[in-house]
């Protein structure tokens, strides 16, 4: 996203300086535009935001960094520090829409170190909604980050089945799954807004989704146009594509096991 483009086009130096910059501005807006008071548009959804607070590259060149095959999809060339600031800022975007927020770590010290950034003194324009209202689950990947997406989901999985006074099958209808550099906005009115692949969901248009499709499905708001469509005129049914936003007949299978296996 932003930070490849900045990256490619000033180098790594100059591009992760105005990624810091721009993600500090991100922040302010955040804080300054939280209202605790506001009604959650999506109060019975749950965010899932894995975080891996290591080095994801190997090596940094004038051409491509060389990733780290074991960290998997983290393709960010964001030091520890930058990466707590982006997290903190999708942390309280999706506090700001949602009924709750988990993280999902690899190791105790990623734990400490997201609670210690979110009580540090930087972090004193944030509300105290945001810089408490998270939960972190440590899962057991420390060895093979790559899979900590697949096992944050199942970890998802197994608390809607459970049975007892935390009991996520009654508190919550569906998940948003989302990564630690992503910031959530939410549209108003009905379906989406934006132009082309920045398509803005808005809270009516994932239950327009989902009433419609039954919720054996699940919904890429990030992928609600194909490539090179700007059109956002035509009816939101008309705007999921095929192979991004899909449902199952029955109950969606559980392969995250499997997947872990190979």
């Amino acid at each position: 996203g932003i930070e490849h483009q900045l990256t490619r086009r000033l180098g790594y130096e100059k591009g992760m300086a105005s990624m810091t910059k721009l993600s500090w501005a991100v922040m302010d807006s955040l804080a300054a535009n939280y209202d605790p008071a506001k009604g959650k548009a999506l109060g019975e959804y749950v965010g899932l935001i894995p975080f891996y607070g290591g080095q994801g590259f190997k090596t940094v060149n004038s051409t491509r960094p060389v990733y780290d095959p074991k960290v998997g999809n983290s393709h960010t060339l964001a030091g520890p520090d930058l990466k707590l600031l982006q997290l903190s800022s999708v942390v309280c975007s999706v506090l700001q829409h949602l009924g709750g927020a988990v993280i999902g770590v690899c190791s105790d010290s990623e734990k400490d170190a997201i609670e210690a950034f979110m009580k540090s003194p930087e972090m004193g324009i944030l509300p105290q909604q945001c810089k408490a209202g998270a939960s972190i689950a440590v899962l057991n990947c420390q060895k093979l980050p790559v899979h900590l997406p697949y096992l944050l989901l199942q970890w998802a999985q197994a608390q809607f089945k459970k049975k007892n006074q935390v009991d996520w099958s009654q508190k919550y209808k569906g998940v948003y799954f989302t990564e630690a550099d992503n910031v959530l906005v939410m549209a108003s009115g009905n379906g989406a807004s934006g132009n082309g692949n920045n398509a803005v969901l808005s809270a009516n248009g994932v239950h327009q989704f989902f009433a419609k499709r039954g919720k054996n499905c699940y919904l890429a708001p990030t992928r609600l146009e194909k490539r090179g469509s700007g059109n956002l005129e035509r009816p939101f049914e008309g705007r999921i594509s095929v192979g991004q936003n899909s449902c199952s007949e029955g109950p969606i299978v559980d392969t995250v096991q499997q997947f872990l296996k190979h």
